[in-house]
């Protein structure tokens, strides 16, 4: 029998997700401010995990990309250096904490992806 290693557990995972969300992922709103990925209300957050996406994205936006991921089903992105965009992503985190909903948040940060990776810039 086949050994399962953490990467090879990783990697299933990563192509179930992928499979699970394939055709159901779409980019909406306003590049130039704010957007909204979505792909049907479970899979939003862990979207950060599927690096293909990105490329696409840092591609709309023509910027490095940062996203606000307050809730599982909340995956919003703008420029990192888009001053008005990353007002409206603070807006967008601290509106969703503010009304209670606690079963469903995450957390209060926002990450840039740099070189593959996401980085902790900012929390709200």
């Amino acid at each position: 029998s086949e050994t399962i290693t953490r990467e090879k557990l990783r990697a299933s995972a990563l192509r179930n997700l992928a499979d699970e969300v394939h055709g159901k992922t779409m980019f909406q709103g306003d590049p130039s401010e704010i957007m909204m990925l979505t792909n049907g209300g479970n899979y939003e957050a862990a979207m950060m995990l599927l690096d293909d996406i990105w490329v696409n994205a840092e591609d709309m936006v023509n910027d490095e990309i940062c996203v606000a991921v307050p809730a599982r089903d909340l995956l919003f992105i703008t420029g990192r250096n888009n001053a008005s965009g990353r007002e409206k992503l603070r807006m967008a985190v601290r509106n969703f904490f503010d009304r209670g909903e606690a079963s469903a948040t995450i957390v209060r940060h926002i990450y840039a992806r740099q070189k593959e990776k996401w980085v902790l810039i900012e929390t709200v």
